[in-house]
């Protein structure tokens, strides 16, 4: 019984429409209750003065001053935004350091061997690079003579005309279309 009630209650406060069939009820429970007799009567009159209230104008100045303060308040969330940034940065920076300092003290001590790991990569990559470099002239030079010369001007060709047409193909992706209404 207790929760038909509330929802008679709810449906005298609410805005929203009611079925008829709800309407109909609504009204046989007002006839028996009191209580929400006296609900419906007093929240029509709340309307009642609501509609009849003159619509209160803000103080002068009040939406400059509330932007300003809005302003404000912005600049201050950014600037404490930037001061956690700056200070995540300078402990992540110390962090890391610590632990370069760490692995790198052995080699601080002495950097002598750390001095000849470097000499031997760097001498190293130099002759990888240039074993790499002849074995590709040799390959080139070895299919260059495999290929006829007419082979070769036709798949310059080739590779010049799908150039060509990509060139085209993208440049009427890019450009805007007109469009006929």
């Amino acid at each position: 019984m207790e929760n038909t009630h509330l929802l008679f209650e709810e449906w005298l406060l609410s805005d929203a429409d009611l079925s008829p069939e709800e309407v109909t009820r609504l009204e046989q429970h007002l006839e028996t209750c009191a209580s929400c007799q006296y609900l419906s009567h007093a929240w029509r009159e709340v309307e009642t003065q609501m509609k009849r209230a003159p619509m209160l104008s803000p103080s002068p100045h009040f939406t400059q001053r509330w932007e300003t303060r809005l302003v404000a308040e912005r600049l201050r969330g950014e600037r404490r935004q930037t001061i956690l940034i700056l200070y995540l940065c300078a402990g992540s920076l110390l962090a890391l350091l610590g632990w370069i300092g760490f692995w790198a003290f052995p080699v601080l001590i002495s950097p002598y061997p750390l001095l000849l790991i470097w000499v031997y990569q760097i001498t190293a990559s130099i002759y990888y690079f240039a074993n790499v470099g002849d074995l590709y002239l040799t390959v080139a030079r070895a299919i260059t003579g495999l290929i006829p010369g007419t082979l070769w001007i036709a798949l310059s060709v080739a590779l010049g005309s799908l150039t060509v047409l990509w060139f085209i193909t993208y440049k009427r992706l890019i450009s805007p279309r007109r469009v006929i209404s």
